[in-house]
């Protein structure tokens, strides 16, 4: 998943608090207005330096529109129109369109969305954006419709071949079966599982071992019995000191967490997050220490998967859910390969990052406990940098003050 906020939760929090209806006549006049401008700024050539933004109504892209059935059309053929663009600014005012299609909530509006899982153009960096907008719009037709036709269109979405629909489709039936209490049906809990456990992808994998999990289905532990060896290096060191840690499958982040600060000779005294697709801030693959990351809702000690979006809804979280954290993070139900690297953030103060990969996987343990250390290369990094002897100065003015 992205960065961004997920627009289905944003479509449920604001149709929770203003239900689709009629437009009003004012808002329907500056929608038909832009629209008509758009038309006609699309028409003409695609070099010309009209920027389509200005022409959107001045009004907030999660201002919540219901658009009439004509409206509705006219907004979708430009959508297209303006993805195939494929400026910047084309983007911006497409994300206005794509906005307020979705909360219109018209189950006419499947074969758009499902076309544009299919939309394709070179150098499109908007993409990712707008498959976010077409699965997210599928599960709303499914929780607020009961539509047939779009829990049909999810479970194709987990078949496509693009990894980041699957992903996001593993993520968003999820939701479409919580959010409005329905049972996930048996072909969906085996179709989630082998996505699980063998879909290439890791974002695949894990987004659907993370529903499995949110509705009480245990995810599959891979390599039950064998051996995790994870290479760890701090980024940025000049020095290129690495430690090898062995670890069994049924052990946790939090395990992993202790045995690199334990091989690095470092004290454990700080708040740290995994992220699972090596980049930081990536919240959608963040799990943290159970004290929480200060800069992320995992502050609370709460599953981010579906939480915004069922509180939205106003459904209660399912007290039985145990809250994810490195406590509870088992390393063989997150579905890492050999050659997956994780970043591990320790210290966010200090701004201390390792690069963690899996190197490679033994079938059978030895006997023994584990974690355990079983490579050294180089001279650990210190943990807190600055001149020793300044540090010593400053103890004893100190402890005179004192």
């Amino acid at each position: 998943m992205g960065e961004e906020d997920h627009p289905l939760e944003d479509w449920l929090f604001i149709s929770a608090r203003v239900p689709p209806g009629n437009l009003d006549q004012h808002f329907l006049r500056l929608v038909r207005t832009s629209l008509d401008q758009l038309e006609k700024a699309l028409a003409g050539e695609a070099g010309s330096k009209q920027r389509f933004s200005d022409l959107l109504p001045p009004f907030s892209e999660l201002t919540p529109l219901t658009l009439p059935p004509s409206e509705r059309e006219r907004a979708q053929q430009l959508a297209v129109q303006l993805a195939k663009r494929g400026t910047r600014d084309a983007a911006r005012a497409e994300a206005f369109l794509l906005n307020a299609i979705g909360f219109t909530q018209a189950t006419e509006s499947l074969p758009f969305w499902q076309a544009l899982l299919d939309l394709k153009r070179s150098r499109d960096s908007f993409a990712p954006r707008r498959r976010q907008f077409a699965v997210g719009a599928l599960a709303l037709l499914a929780i607020r419709q009961a539509s047939p036709a779009a829990y049909a269109a999810l479970d194709a979405a987990l078949q496509h071949t693009n990894e980041q629909v699957r992903a996001q489709a593993a993520y968003y039936l999820g939701s479409a079966y919580t959010i409005p209490r329905r049972p996930l049906p048996e072909h969906v809990l085996v179709a989630l599982n082998a996505c699980a456990s063998n879909d290439p992808a890791f974002e695949v994998r894990y987004q659907a071992r993370m529903t499995l999990r949110y509705v009480g289905v245990p995810a599959p532990l891979d390599r039950p019995g064998g051996v995790y060896l994870f290479r760890v290096q701090l980024r940025d060191d000049r020095s290129g000191a690495t430690r090898t840690i062995a670890l069994r499958p049924e052990q946790t982040l939090e395990d992993l967490h202790f045995a690199i600060q334990d091989a690095f000779a470092w004290d454990a005294d700080h708040l740290y997050s995994f992220f699972l697709r090596g980049k930081e801030f990536d919240a959608a693959y963040e799990i943290s220490g159970p004290d929480g990351d200060p800069f992320a809702g995992a502050l609370f000690g709460e599953d981010l998967q579906l939480i915004t979006g069922e509180e939205a809804a106003g459904v209660e979280d399912d007290e039985d859910v145990e809250p994810l954290d490195a406590t509870t993070a088992v390393l063989g139900q997150l579905g890492l390969r050999v050659g997956h690297t994780l970043l591990y953030y320790f210290d966010y103060g200090d701004d201390h990052k390792f690069d963690v990969r899996l190197v490679t996987i033994q079938p059978q343990a030895e006997p023994g406990d584990y974690p355990r250390l079983v490579e050294s290369t180089g001279d650990a990094p210190p943990q807190y940098y600055g001149d020793e002897d300044e540090d010593d100065e400053d103890d004893e003015d100190w402890e005179e003050e004192i």
